[in-house]
C-alpha cells in the first residue's frame, strides 16, 4: 500500500472528525429557534457522518492486518485504537438505526448514540494526538 494513500486517508479523517463532532455537539447545545435550523444542522451531521463512515471503512481496510493480528491477542496493541474501533462500530449502528428504524428524539437508541458520540470525541482526540508526530513526519 502506498504511504501517500494511507496518509491522505488518515488526514481526511481529521476534518471529518471535527465536522461530525462539531455538528453533533451543536445539535444538542444550540438554542434553535426553528425546526428548519435544527434540520439543517441534522443534515450537516448526517452528511459528515456518511463521509466519515466511508473514510473510516477505507482506513480500517488499510489497517486490516493490524486488526487480523488482534485474533492472536491484544499484546502490544493500542487499547485506545481498540476502544475507538468498538465505539465506531456502535456509533455507526446506532446512527443507522436512528435514520432507518427509530424515532430519534428522546429514544434509548438516540441516548446511546449521544453517549457513545461523546466517548468517541474523547477517545478519538486521544487517538489523533498519539499519532500527530507520525502524521506530521509524513508531511515532511
Amino acid at each position: 500500500m502506498s504511504k501517500n494513500r494511507l496518509l491522505y486517508t488518515d488526514l481526511s479523517l481529521i476534518p471529518l472528525f471535527v465536522a461530525i463532532s462539531f455538528t453533533g455537539v451543536v445539535l444538542h447545545v444550540a438554542p434553535f429557534t426553528t425546526h428548519d435550523e435544527w434540520h439543517n444542522w441534522a443534515v450537516a451531521h448526517i452528511v459528515a457522518g456518511a463521509l466519515f463512515l466511508i473514510a473510516g471503512i477505507i482506513h480500517i481496510k488499510q489497517h486490516w492486518l493490524w486488526y487480523k493480528a488482534l485474533v492472536k491477542g491484544f499484546r502490544n496493541k493500542s487499547y485506545i485504537t481498540i476502544a475507538l474501533s468498538f465505539l465506531f462500530l456502535f456509533e455507526v449502528v446506532t446512527g443507522i438505526l436512528l435514520l432507518t428504524v427509530v424515532e430519534g428524539g428522546g429514544s434509548n437508541i438516540g441516548y446511546w448514540h449521544d453517549i457513545i458520540g461523546l466517548a468517541m470525541l474523547i477517545v478519538g482526540l486521544w487517538h489523533i494526538l498519539q499519532r500527530l508526530k507520525i502524521l506530521t513526519g509524513w508531511l515532511k
